[in-house]
């Protein structure tokens, strides 16, 4: 998604903020949820991404691969 697609209000807590929720999707078989947020990377840009582990911490795909090598 890109943040010129997001609803008024949403784009402009991006803009403020530099992240915002955009939905929360069903993750498994059992149903499980997960918040999936848009969030901006001084890298690569704007990146979706559900919040990981306990710490309700946000990755960039790109920049996570780039740290596994």
């Amino acid at each position: 998604m890109k943040p010129s697609e997001l609803p008024y209000l949403k784009r402009a807590i991006y803009r403020l903020f530099g992240r915002v929720r955009i939905d929360i999707r069903v993750t498994n078989n059992e149903g499980a949820t997960s918040q999936f947020y848009l969030e901006k990377c001084p890298i690569h840009g704007p990146y979706e991404s559900p919040l990981h582990k306990w710490r309700e911490e946000l990755r960039c795909p790109e920049c996570y691969e780039m740290v596994k090598l």
